[in-house]
């Protein structure tokens, strides 16, 4: 007699075993002793981790008093800083306008040039912007005129890092 398959009672216990594999389950074990002992055994099992796992009263009024979020909110400070609110939405303004022209224009090579053409189209921009960025990165790239802003970025935020250690020592 070919028993069942592990798996598939666990599916029956937990109740999610669909309508033939309740009646397959249910046929084998009137005839299974072994099956039925499994899945007796099974059971007990599971009672047992739940009854483990199961917290009590105080447990559960002790973690529902608990608040996990102002830990991680108190971490992320940049959310009170409009300057920084300000500054991600005026990096994300470009980004968003070039994916809209981007998809103006694949709509267009699209209609005008067909799927293959367009893929060649796309092989050639991305081919060339490829190209490009080396070059621009060879010759020093973004780095070279922006570092004066990094610098008093970089001065900005220590500057208050500093002061905030000060006014938390006065306290």
């Amino acid at each position: 007699m070919k028993h069942l398959q592990a798996d598939l009672l666990q599916r029956y216990l937990a109740g999610e075993a669909d309508l033939t594999e309740q009646d397959t389950v249910v046929e084998h074990l009137a005839e299974c002793d072994e099956c039925a002992s499994l899945l007796a055994d099974m059971a007990a099992d599971d009672r047992t981790l739940t009854a483990a796992l199961r917290l009590t009263d105080a447990e559960a009024a002790w973690i529902a008093g608990m608040d996990l979020t102002q830990p991680v909110m108190t971490r992320l400070a940049w959310y009170r800083e409009p300057s920084l609110i300000v500054l991600a939405l005026l990096a994300l303004l470009p980004g968003t306008w070039i994916l809209g022209q981007a998809g103006q224009w694949m709509v267009a090579q699209l209609t005008a040039d067909g799927p293959v053409g367009t893929a060649l189209a796309i092989g050639g921009l991305l081919g060339s912007a490829l190209w490009n960025l080396l070059v621009y990165a060879s010759n020093g790239g973004l780095l070279v005129q922006i570092w004066p802003v990094l610098i008093l970025a970089a001065g900005y935020w220590l500057g208050r890092r500093y002061y905030k250690k000060e006014d938390k020592s006065h306290a």
